[in-house]
């Protein structure tokens, strides 16, 4: 009862970190005879009125991370937690299963657009700081003439 499957969705009830107590992820797939640890929940999920895709990102939502963060047991700069009666208390708005499969469609695919201008950004930078790198050393060696650019004569 213990082993963890694909399709659970699992939720962090404790961590030293309060950013990371109350996050949340679906389980896509797994190794065998692995096991749930005692600082997770495993949240059972009424398939007929909410789908666990959709329950995930819900549950990623800001006004679900402010319910949870006032919620907060534990002191500041030990293990915070959270209990099982704060997540059955969780407000999160559930829309018609069809239209939960159009918000799970839109944000996947918007996920995806905004992780690839994300990815040619980093890669921007990484080229400009190569270039610049190549500028200096290329100024500094000798290679490049910059005495006119500066106002050196």
């Amino acid at each position: 009862s213990l082993e963890i499957r694909p399709g659970d969705l699992l939720m962090s009830r404790a961590c030293g970190s309060a950013e990371l107590v109350g996050s949340v992820g679906l389980v896509k797939n797994c190794r065998r005879f692995l096991m749930l640890c005692d600082k997770l929940f495993r949240l059972l999920v009424n398939k007929n009125r909410v789908s666990s895709e959709f329950l995930e990102l819900a549950l990623k939502s800001r006004s679900t991370r402010e319910q949870i963060e006032q919620n907060l047991g534990g002191a500041e700069g030990l293990a915070r937690n959270i209990g099982q009666g704060v997540i059955k208390e969780l407000i999160v708005c559930v829309p018609p299963p069809p239209e939960q499969d159009t918000i799970v469609e839109h944000i996947v695919k918007t996920a995806a657009k905004n992780y690839e201008t994300l990815k040619r950004c980093r890669d921007g930078i990484m080229r400009l700081q190569e270039y610049r790198t190549a500028l200096i050393s290329a100024a500094v060696t000798g290679q490049i003439d910059v005495r006119e650019e500066v106002g050196v004569a």
